[in-house]
């Protein structure tokens, strides 16, 4: 891990009474975050209907490819039917020259095998039909979860670096989650650095008491989340890392999907 210099080591604090919560009369941040909800609830609509899109079009597809399989089959079969006929009128004919049953016995034979090869070919048509259906839907899912997470990683990054207080918020919840640490290095992107200097002491109520807490910058984290290290381990609070998380998480379902769909 690359990590600029700086770093600061806080074992005695003073309170600043700092509150996180916007003030009551901010109305620029009030306006801030209501552009920053309109503008999630617009890319989640786009994200919406261009899911919609794929599913449709994957759909459409599979649907076009099954009904011209069925055609396909459906020729076979009645090909098969013509030959059949056509076999049996051998047959009989064969069989008056050769010795009736003999031919008869042996033509029709031929027919069974015959009419069972085309019926084969015709079910083979449509299990590859069907198969390639699945395919589609699987693959239209696929795009569905790398869509909906390329909007959902836009967005959330947006936020953090429209709301800088973010970082805050996250660096909190991790000290809360290892309250029982007593060394903390709060790792986060240099730009995040100075507001949680600004904020360091009311963070530090949420850690243990007496706890000793560093602050490095690494500019590989990104705007808004953090790694929080101490003698526990470590605790990656990064937005990609929550993103990961939640790709894995929507991969899994398409993969059991896949495998319902193989089941069928």
């Amino acid at each position: 891990m690359s990590r600029v210099l700086r770093s600061v080591e806080v074992d005695e604090v003073y309170h600043l009474d700092l509150n996180l919560e916007p003030a009551e009369n901010d109305e620029e941040d009030l306006l801030g975050e209501s552009q920053s909800l309109e503008q999630l609830s617009k890319e989640s609509l786009a994200a919406e209907r261009e899911r919609e899109e794929i599913l449709s079009r994957a759909r459409k597809e599979a649907e076009e490819l099954i009904k011209k399989a069925q055609e396909e089959a459906s020729q076979i079969i009645e090909m098969a039917r013509e030959q059949e006929k056509e076999i049996f009128k051998e047959a009989e004919e064969r069989g008056y020259g050769e010795g009736y049953r003999k031919g008869f016995e042996k033509a029709m034979e031929e027919a069974r095998e015959e009419a069972d090869r085309i019926r084969s070919k015709a079910f083979k048509v449509l299990k590859e039909a069907e198969d390639r259906r699945k395919e589609l839907i699987i693959s239209a899912e696929g795009e569905v979860v790398d869509l909906c997470l390329a909007i959902a990683s836009k967005v959330v990054h947006a936020h953090a670096e429209e709301h800088r207080e973010t970082v805050v918020r996250m660096v909190r919840d991790a000290l809360e989650r290892l309250a029982s640490a007593k060394h903390y290095s709060i790792i986060v992107n240099p730009k995040d650095a100075e507001l949680l200097h600004q904020y360091i002491d009311e963070l530090s109520r949420h850690a243990s008491a007496n706890a000793h807490i560093h602050i490095l910058e690494d500019e590989s984290v990104g705007i808004g989340g953090c790694k929080v290290e101490t003698e526990m381990g470590l605790l990656d609070a990064t937005l990609e890392s929550q993103l990961d998380e939640i790709r894995k998480f929507l991969s899994e379902e398409v993969i059991k999907r896949q495998q319902e769909y193989e089941q069928d």
